[in-house]
């Protein structure tokens, strides 16, 4: 029930996205992270970051290439 949230009781959160198969090669062997960032379109807020920036996604595309340790553990644990 809606009227029971508590929305100051929600966590951050971290989603991380695999990608192993069908990677274009310009795109493998990268870490990108994507968060919410607020932007002011008219008049201004006072908001503290805490209160929006409640999720973060990071996704990583795997290839050949394993010399990044990230991806030479990934390698270990998808072979």
């Amino acid at each position: 029930m809606t009227e029971l949230t508590n929305y100051a009781d929600i966590q951050k959160v971290y989603s991380i996205w695999i990608c192993n198969e069908n990677i274009p090669k310009k795109l493998q062997n990268t870490v990108t992270m994507h968060s919410i960032k607020k932007s002011d379109v008219i008049g201004e807020t006072d908001e503290p970051e805490e209160d929006y920036d409640l999720i973060n996604v990071i996704i990583i595309r795997r290839g050949k290439d394993d010399s990044e340790p990230i991806f030479d553990y990934l390698s270990g644990v998808f072979e």
